[in-house]
């Protein structure tokens, strides 16, 4: 695996989507350009982190790996680096792709990188089945969520494992400047609200964010198609007690901020949206936080809990999903198998 040589070859490809010249160092950019490229830049980085991560939850050596929503094909090349036997890509973004192709042709492994929609159930099995998935910052911009997390089950193994990272619009990071676009309050609009908004501000059409699903939406999602999940970087509850007053400033904060709020490109009404939005979102972390601090004072073992989910809830601006498929045993494969027969005979 030749990745330094294949990095230059990222570079070289992503400064021509980008339209930044050769020369040009990336921390002279404006945004959002310079977030785009850095990002691009990193794609090797973060699949690294989210295999380290995945480490005590499953095995890498010799897994067949799917990243859906591929992009740069990052991802492909951390797999096969951590061991992976073989290592897929999918992704429906053509300008991606033209990126992901000759940079990992670039690095000599043997891979298979194909256009597509990973929601769409029947084309995704014609692969086979994975024993790890990843979904990273995908989720978002999938016309249905459930759709494709059912379309990305049907592709897991038995014991397999899907690991969906998801952006938190409840987090003050992003009621701030939302991920994608750096804009105040948008993360908290409804999707065509978002979308307007957007247009109006940007004059340009192109919008491909979808809706932002918090912890309880995916809960019943997951647990229909028979699937255990479990968010593997959320705070501890010591934590997540330690971090209440410091969220307790970010939305005073966001409070004001949303009170005086404008933008003149933007229709008066969607201002008023998303001050609404800012105000009402900011009122239930409050009421969330009383809540604990009254159990809390109770000395309720409740208090525990509502601490952990405080902390989940709010100061997570990425919840790392990960799910697990639950391996399926044949009634009479193994020892308990045999010895059921027996005793039936």
């Amino acid at each position: 695996m030749n990745l330094r040589a294949a990095e230059t070859v990222l570079e070289r490809e992503v400064r021509r989507l980008y339209e930044v010249p050769p020369e040009a160092p990336i921390e002279s950019l404006d945004e959002p350009a310079r977030t785009y490229v850095r990002y691009a830049l990193e794609t090797v980085k973060r699949g690294r982190l989210a295999l380290e991560e995945l480490r005590p939850y499953k095995r890498l050596k010799g897994i067949r790996f799917l990243d859906a929503g591929c992009a740069y094909a990052g991802f492909l090349a951390a797999a096969a680096e951590a061991g992976a036997s073989e290592v897929v890509g999918v992704d429906m973004d053509d300008r991606f792709l033209d990126i992901a192709r000759p940079f990992i042709g670039a690095t000599g492994i043997p891979h298979r990188l194909e256009k597509g929609d990973v929601s769409d159930a029947a084309f995704l099995s014609s692969f086979g089945a994975f024993d790890l998935i990843t979904c990273n910052d995908v989720i978002e911009h999938v016309d249905s969520v459930p759709r494709c997390l059912e379309s990305l089950a049907g592709a897991l193994a038995a014991d397999g494992y899907l690991y969906l990272a998801a952006p938190n619009r409840l987090c003050p990071e992003f009621i701030r400047k939302d991920p994608h676009f750096q804009f105040f309050g948008i993360v908290l609009l409804p999707r065509p609200d978002a979308r307007r908004f957007y247009v109006e501000k940007t004059k340009w059409p192109h919008y491909d964010v979808g809706d932002y699903y918090e912890i309880p939406d995916f809960r019943p999602l997951l647990d229909r198609l028979g699937l255990e999940f479990q968010v593997i970087n959320a705070p501890d509850e010591a934590a997540s007690r330690a971090l209440i007053g410091r969220l307790e400033a970010d939305f005073d904060e966001i409070e004001r901020r949303g009170m005086a709020f404008d933008e003149p490109a933007v229709p008066a009404e969607l201002v008023e949206q998303v001050r609404q939005a800012v105000a009402e979102t900011a009122a239930t972390f409050h009421h969330r936080v009383e809540r604990f601090r009254a159990l809390e004072a109770a000395k309720d073992p409740a208090a525990g809990p509502a601490a952990l989910e405080l902390g989940r809830d709010y100061a997570v601006p990425v919840w790392h999903i990960l799910v697990h498929k639950p391996g399926t045993k044949p009634e009479g494969g193994g020892l308990w198998g045999r010895l059921k027969g027996a005793l039936r005979g």
